[in-house]
């Protein structure tokens, strides 16, 4: 009777942590999606009404955002301000790739 509690515990604990752990994931992947759709916004906004070139525009849209997602950022705008032949998009693309393993993108579970 006693093991059965015991054991009973130690599931309920197992995987309420477990459930911890995953819940975390969410927040954490819910702050950067939020923080890629800020910058974006306001990517936007530097471009269409501030008028800025792109690469200030990405350091400009960088400011507002923490992490991986501004250095991201900061880092696109800095090269596409040295390489003026660069695609945006495509620098952009890289740069997501290249720090893939700090973000939270993966599909929902």
């Amino acid at each position: 009777m006693i093991l059965k509690l015991l054991l009973s515990g130690i599931i309920v604990i197992g995987f309420g942590y477990m459930g911890y752990i995953v819940a975390e994931k969410q927040k954490d992947r819910l702050r950067q999606l939020s923080a890629f759709s800020d910058a974006f916004t306001m990517l936007e906004f530097n471009i269409k009404y501030m008028n800025y070139p792109i690469g200030e525009a990405l350091e400009f849209a960088s400011e507002n955002c923490t992490g991986v997602v501004k250095k991201i950022f900061l880092e696109t705008g800095r090269f596409i301000q040295r390489d003026y032949g660069s695609n945006p998009g495509e620098i952009l693309n890289k740069k997501i790739d290249e720090y893939k393993k700090f973000l939270f993108l993966a599909r929902e579970m």
